[in-house]
């Protein structure tokens, strides 16, 4: 059952992640204007926010489990990730989704 919640978990992380990545490049960056001190703290919040929600659901999914069991554990969610981010990359390149 931890399996399929860890997948489902890295599945909805790796579906935002477009989202997440654009706003933070457009808070860090700047789109038409050079960002301020406070877009860039955004920006930083809100990736550091979302690295701290995948190591979260990495560890309260795999521990207890052994060495092999966290590796195995570790590739699958890569991969549900990947999965997931990619189909939004391609959904939003192909305006299928609105890009926010």
């Amino acid at each position: 059952m931890k399996k399929w919640i860890g997948i489902a978990a890295h599945a909805a992380l790796g579906v935002v992640f477009p989202y997440v990545l654009g706003g933070t490049i457009v808070l860090l960056y700047g789109l038409m204007t050079p960002s301020v001190v406070e877009d860039k703290v955004i920006g930083a919040l809100i990736a550091g926010t979302y690295l701290a929600l995948l190591a979260a659901v990495n560890w309260a999914i795999l521990r207890g489990e052994t060495r092999r069991g966290i590796g195995a554990g570790l590739l699958r969610h890569a991969a549900a990730w990947l999965a997931a981010a990619a189909v939004m990359f391609y959904l939003v390149r192909q305006s299928i989704v609105w890009p926010l």
